[in-house]
C-alpha cells in the first residue's frame, strides 16, 4: 500500500471541514480517547472499528450519524454503548455526542482494486497483535485468511501503531 496515513481527526469536525474532507476511496480506524484491554494486551489507541469506504467523507459521517452498521448497533443497545464508549448513555443523543468525540485516522486515496486488501491487512494485523477484532467489527467472516503480504502488514502497522 502506498497511500499515506493522515493525522487523526475528531469525528464531529467533519461538519466544519466538509468541503475539504476526503471524498476518495480509503480505509479508516475509529479510536476512543482511552486505552482498552484486549485479550492479548492493552490497545493504547483504543481502536473500536476498522473499515473501508468508497467515499470516505460520507462513510465517516454515516458512522457518526447512525447510518452505519457498526455504530448503529450502539444506538440499538445503550448498555453496550456505555461499555464500549465508557460514557453514560441514556438516549440516542448521548450516542451521537460521544461518537462525535472519537478520533479517526485514515489513509486515502486507495485504488479500488486495493481497497479490500487494505482493510484486510489492517484487520489481520490488529487481530494478530491483540488476539481479537475491534469491538465494533462484528462481521469479519474470513477476511483475514490467508495472511496479507508482508508489505501490506507493514503498512497496516504504521496506521495502527504510529503515534498512538
Amino acid at each position: 500500500m502506498k497511500s499515506p496515513w493522515h493525522e487523526p481527526i475528531i469525528l464531529e469536525t467533519l461538519k466544519d471541514y466538509w468541503d475539504s474532507s476526503p471524498t476518495t476511496l480509503g480505509v479508516y480506524i475509529v479510536m476512543s480517547d482511552r486505552p482498552v484491554q484486549r485479550i492479548g494486551r492493552v490497545d493504547n489507541a483504543g481502536i473500536l472499528y476498522i473499515g473501508k469506504a468508497k467515499v470516505l467523507r460520507n462513510r465517516l459521517w454515516n458512522f457518526w450519524k447512525q447510518n452505519h452498521t457498526a455504530s448503529g448497533f450502539l444506538w440499538a443497545h445503550f448498555r453496550v454503548a456505555e461499555i464500549i464508549l465508557d460514557k453514560p448513555i441514556h438516549t440516542g443523543n448521548d450516542v451521537t455526542k460521544y461518537l462525535g468525540k472519537l478520533n479517526v485516522r485514515y489513509s486515502t486515496p486507495i485504488s479500488e482494486d486495493q481497497l479490500d486488501e487494505a482493510e484486510r491487512a489492517l484487520l489481520f494485523t490488529y487481530i494478530q497483535y491483540f488476539g481479537e477484532a475491534p469491538p465494533l467489527n462484528r462481521s469479519l467472516l474470513k477476511r483475514w485468511e490467508p495472511p496479507p503480504p508482508s508489505q501490506d502488514r507493514e503498512w497496516a502497522e504504521k496506521g495502527l501503531f504510529e503515534d498512538s
